[in-house]
């Protein structure tokens, strides 16, 4: 079903002035009843002009909507048209995946030796060793690095081949 409200605008803040919005970007405020779903619709002044995009409600600001101001829709589209321009030019990105590298609790192994194998794999200083250690021992398991996946899941075989209770989780980079 189609809905419109009416409202007047009753704030317009910038990036300088956020600390009424508590927003970041450009925004009109508005006392337009605004509901769940009235996302993405457009904001119109008088004359039936789009001026903003209906953005969100705050619940502590009863009856207050907030919309993005149409100058900043534009350019975030421009932004947009320019990035899909480049990719067509240059191809997709390629994001590389990360991966962590954790230490578990091992009993089985000495303090010294654990500790001897991180300085040497991963070049930690002692007192860096002890720390990833400690934390192993209390939390159970510690991180000892993220790295780019190829390296981090390498780092994690040596310390499986030496014995060393370990896991490399792999994740996209957000």
């Amino acid at each position: 079903s189609n809905v419109v409200t009416l409202g007047i605008i009753t704030a317009f803040k910038q990036r300088e002035d956020k600390a009424l919005l508590d927003v970041s970007n450009d925004y009109l405020l508005t006392d337009a009843l605004y509901s769940p779903g009235m996302s993405g619709g457009p904001t119109l002044n008088a004359k039936g002009e789009v001026i903003g995009v209906n953005t969100f409600i705050r619940g502590d600001m009863a009856g207050m909507g907030f919309s993005l101001a149409v100058n900043r829709v534009r350019d975030i589209l421009d932004l947009v048209q320019y990035k899909r321009k480049q990719e067509r030019q240059q191809g997709p990105r390629q994001t590389p995946t990360v991966g962590q590298v954790w230490l578990y609790n091992d009993r089985f192994n000495t303090r010294a030796r654990v500790a001897s194998i991180l300085t040497e794999v991963f070049k930690l200083g002692p007192e860096e060793a002890d720390k990833v250690m400690m934390e192993a021992h209390t939390s159970g398991r510690a991180l000892v690095g993220t790295w780019e996946r190829e390296e981090a899941e390498e780092y994690a075989r040596r310390l499986n081949e030496a014995d060393i209770l370990s896991e490399c989780t792999v994740t996209p980079p957000w």
